[in-house]
């Protein structure tokens, strides 16, 4: 009987990630930007794509652990 090892995957969010650009700005780095971005419609979109990717690993979950 072999040894099995899980891959070990850390997961950090940034909440605000993609919301310049969804509206047409280069990113939203600093709180003007993001004020900015947001006055502009932007809606924060990290978590859905987040929830996306997991769905996504969903297949091969036996040999992950998440952090």
């Amino acid at each position: 009987m072999g040894i099995f090892h899980k891959f070990i995957l850390g997961l950090i969010i940034n909440p605000i990630s993609g919301m310049g650009g969804s509206v047409g700005l280069k990113g939203t780095d600093g709180r003007d930007i993001l004020l900015e971005a947001i006055n502009h419609g932007a809606k924060p979109s990290a978590f859905r794509r987040v929830k996306e990717l997991l769905n996504e690993l969903k297949s091969i979950e036996s040999k992950i652990r998440l952090r």
